[in-house]
């Protein structure tokens, strides 16, 4: 079962304490000439709140949480001119998500060979669009939340690191301009995966909000494999940079069958020869792509993504369980502006369309507004300090789409049109 979530104000001296015997742990364990060496230790704090009307969305949002919280310590050092390693330690809790477990979220070493070609192995931050391995960093944007229809929170683990080999580099292509790229593989590891968002998301899948009934639980996650690459081209025309990416992944997922669904089976005598109440998910090819447009000049940055997601996922105990698709369509626009060293406001609208969800309201299996979600956002930031900072932000929101209604069992009837306001503060080291 999940765990029941924590409610502010958080134990820090408990969840935290890592950020004490961390460095002895990362002594104790680097070779030993490596202690000859100077490592960089950074970091950040943050904690924010999130209030919305109409809907819950991730986390019990329409009372008002403060279970929205991050932090993260991390280690680098070089060992010689061309070898380099580090690490990070991250923590969160984001409604039931998290519970401020502590995870390695990434931890590699690095081989500088050429500028056209490099090396990384370990656990490697995942170049997922422009702002898949910074998506953490609240120092490099504006916003609270990044638009949502492409990096959204509850997905963080799926797209946030994997374990396997990369290689990367950099070359000029005169007169073009110069190309960023990564080629990688491996596999994506889920720690707690039956606490994990990928986990999550399948409950809430599974959940019917008309009924009450949850279909199934999820005990555990497992990608088999994951390919990828992205390319970035910082083009001929100054500040204007094109990125493309791309993840293609396999795995399963292993889980229970409700006794509710059980019963149901065995009223109707549709129970088949040697049932067990196990399920098994396959995700079959399952692809994640972005198209990338960033266009900075001076104080303002302009930027434009589109995703695609697709694949199927395989249900064992079909049609009682049936077979899902992956299907959908994510694409935001903002614009970012600097007032001053103080003052730094952003504005986007993000949009997203869930084509699968589609075709069952044109069927009249759900409402319209259960296969798309256009916000449209504002932000202001505020640097307090060189390493202190404060964010406001509001949403307005058209549609239900990554809505999920495990969060709204006692509103099953979602609303269309509904706000959300989310503040956050982090500090930096």
């Amino acid at each position: 079962m999940r765990q029941t979530p924590r409610h502010w104000p958080p134990n820090f001296s408990n969840r935290l304490s890592w950020l004490f015997w961390l460095p002895s742990f990362f002594w104790f364990f680097v070779p030993f000439p490596l202690g000859a060496q100077e490592f960089e230790v950074h970091g950040f704090l943050s904690q924010g709140y999130l209030k919305s009307t109409g809907n819950n969305y991730l986390a019990k949002t329409k009372a008002g949480t403060w279970e929205y919280s991050e932090a993260a310590v991390n280690f680098a050092t070089n060992v010689n001119d061309e070898i380099s390693i580090g690490l990070q330690l991250f923590t969160r809790e984001l409604g039931t998500l998290g519970n401020f477990s502590v995870e390695l979220d990434w931890a590699f070493g690095d081989y500088a060979f050429r500028d056209w070609l490099n090396f990384r192995i370990g656990r490697i931050k995942n170049p997922y669009g422009l702002y898949g391995e910074t998506q953490d960093a609240d120092i490099v944007r504006a916003t609270v939340l990044l638009p949502q229809s492409v990096y959204f929170l509850a997905l963080r683990d799926l797209l946030i690191s994997f374990n396997g080999i990369a290689a990367y580099g950099t070359f000029d292509l005169w007169p073009l301009g110069s190309f960023d790229y990564q080629l990688y593989g491996g596999s994506i590891m889920f720690p707690n995966s039956d606490d994990s968002s990928i986990a999550y998301y399948f409950e809430s899948e599974a959940y019917d909000p008309q009924t009450g009934v949850q279909a199934f639980e999820l005990d555990r996650v497992k990608a088999k494999w994951l390919a990828g690459g992205a390319l970035k081209w910082h083009t001929y025309l100054d500040g204007l940079v094109l990125n493309a990416s791309a993840i293609l992944l396999t795995g399963k997922g292993v889980g229970t069958i409700s006794p509710e669904v059980e019963r149901t089976q065995n009223l109707l005598g549709k129970t088949p020869d040697g049932w067990t109440n196990e399920l098994i998910i396959t995700f079959h090819e399952t692809l994640f792509w972005v198209a990338s447009i960033q266009y900075t000049h001076d104080n303002f940055i302009a930027t434009s993504e589109y995703a695609r997601y697709s694949g199927t996922f395989e249900m064992s105990k079909a049609p009682l369980i049936p077979h899902s698709i992956l299907d959908q369509d994510r694409w935001y626009i903002q614009l970012e502006f600097r007032l001053n060293s103080f003052i730094q406001t952003a504005s986007y609208y993000s949009y997203l369309l869930d084509n699968n969800d589609q075709r069952k309201v044109q069927s009249g299996e759900l409402d319209a507004h259960s296969a798309f979600m256009k916000d449209w956002a504002f932000s202001i930031r505020f640097d307090l300090t060189e390493s202190w900072l404060l964010k406001l932000e509001s949403h307005f929101i058209d549609g239900t789409a990554q809505v999920y209604a495990i969060e709204n069992k006692s509103s099953p009837n979602l609303q269309r049109f509904w706000t959300l306001f989310a503040a956050k503060t982090t500090v930096t080291f």
